[in-house]
């Protein structure tokens, strides 16, 4: 087959795996999620209908879009009074509880792979941030208490630019040379490198908060001018499309950045306490008109990130790693995580069975994936020999992690939210 008609192949049993998926969650309730990754694992290294490399390929293509979606719409669902009011408990997990996990699985990695520290360390950094990819339509499919929503989605969205910041400073103590290690050396030239990394990290927060707030308010306006169905479902996705790229050409989080857009434009009535009634039904018609697409759109691209996900395995790469990768994931999932979210929840006041439940669903998604290869390619582009010899290593763990993490915690969710919340 030529190059078009693979590729269509690809995305037609892509879509058809889905279709299949979601068929099945609507006969058994069991999540989508984990159905997906293994239709994927299925279709790709097991019975070898999708390339891996290709199904690589395309999810480095569709998991901005893919992820940018899924966050747009979940921040318009997310209720500011809810986020204020666990905003202190969010900034402590995303700060104190990430970095504890970073630096244990870190040293988890060093231990089971005997691996050097700072190789270590870059794991650790790599799958520190939790995913909303996953978390979204999970609770979609199986709902929980908004409060305990609300802390768990805002930390997986928040988390995401502190876990990258943190990639990219072990990429700059190992491979100072490097182009995505610029704006951290830049600032350690005259700050140092402890301070620098603290720089760092708060102007991509602060400058995604400011950039999101800023498009939120170009959409509101246009909100209450045009509420017409085509002209808010282009529009909205199109503004936090466009957030997302302004972010990045400016080093910020471009998913921060979409994020944020969804947030004002879905608490409306706090953030532009001046627009009239009028107004705030005209901004109400805009946002319903576009809730069914986005919703559709947040499908499509589960689907898509998931399939892809687990159709890229690559087979020989994975089972030469595979034992140990699976230790630290175990180790990860249910040893590192509740020993870093468990000791911020509960002297907040947080009972002891939600807080499990938030520690035990914290599963590593698009983010760490997406930068599971830079390693070993930053290592081939630059010669490093650390980042060669142990790039597919990395990548390799990075991978197992994601998949199993996923599948693990998507799997007990209904199980753990029964015995864990409805049981307070």
């Amino acid at each position: 087959m030529s190059t078009i008609d693979t590729l269509s192949f690809t995305l037609a049993l892509t879509l058809a795996l889905g279709g299949l998926a979601f068929a099945f969650n609507y006969r058994t309730r069991i999540s989508t999620v984990p159905v997906l990754l293994i239709l994927g694992i299925l279709a790709g290294p097991a019975l070898k209908l999708i390339d891996h490399r290709q199904a690589a390929h395309l999810f480095d293509q569709v998991r901005v879009f893919g992820v940018v979606a899924i966050l747009f719409a979940e921040g318009q669902s997310l209720q500011w009074p809810l986020l204020r009011r666990h905003l202190k408990t969010v900034l402590l997990l995303d700060t104190l509880g990430l970095l504890i996990t970073a630096a244990l699985a870190g040293l988890a990695f060093c231990w089971l792979f005997d691996a050097p520290l700072f190789i270590g360390l870059l794991f650790g950094a790599i799958v520190s941030a939790t995913d909303p990819a996953t978390l979204v339509p999970l609770f979609r499919f199986s709902p929980i208490d908004r409060d305990t929503e609300t802390l768990i989605v805002a930390e997986s969205i928040f988390n995401d630019p502190l876990g990258i910041v943190l990639t990219l400073l072990l990429v700059a103590l190992i491979l100072p040379s490097s182009d995505l290690a610029r704006p951290v050396e830049m600032l350690a030239t005259w700050a140092g490198t402890p301070l620098a990394t603290v720089l760092y990290f708060l102007y991509v927060v602060l400058s995604a908060l400011v950039l999101g707030v800023v498009l939120g308010a170009v959409t509101h306006w246009l909100a209450e001018r045009f509420a017409m169905e085509e002209f808010a479902v282009l529009m909205g996705l199109s503004v936090a499309l466009g957030g997302f790229v302004l972010g990045d050409v400016l080093n910020s989080s471009g998913y921060l950045v979409a994020t944020v857009v969804g947030i004002v434009m879905g608490n409306h009535r706090h953030f532009f306490r001046h627009e009239s009634a009028a107004q705030a039904a005209q901004v109400e018609e805009f946002l319903g008109s576009s809730r069914d697409f986005q919703n559709l759109t947040s499908s499509l691209a589960t689907v898509l990130i998931f399939v892809l996900l687990g159709a890229s395995l690559e087979p020989a790469a994975i089972s030469a790693a595979l034992l140990p990768a699976l230790g630290v994931s175990v180790l990860l999932i249910v040893l590192i995580r509740p020993l870093s979210v468990l000791p911020v929840l509960l002297p907040l006041g947080w009972k002891p069975k939600p807080s499990l439940f938030v520690a035990l669903e914290g599963p590593r998604g698009v983010v760490p994936a997406a930068l599971a290869g830079l390693p070993l390619a930053l290592g081939q582009q630059y010669n490093n020999p650390l980042l060669t010899h142990w790039g597919a290593t990395l990548l390799s763990a990075v991978l197992v992690t994601v998949v199993t993490s996923v599948a693990l915690e998507t799997l007990w969710m209904d199980r753990l939210k029964r015995s864990l919340l409805e049981a307070t």
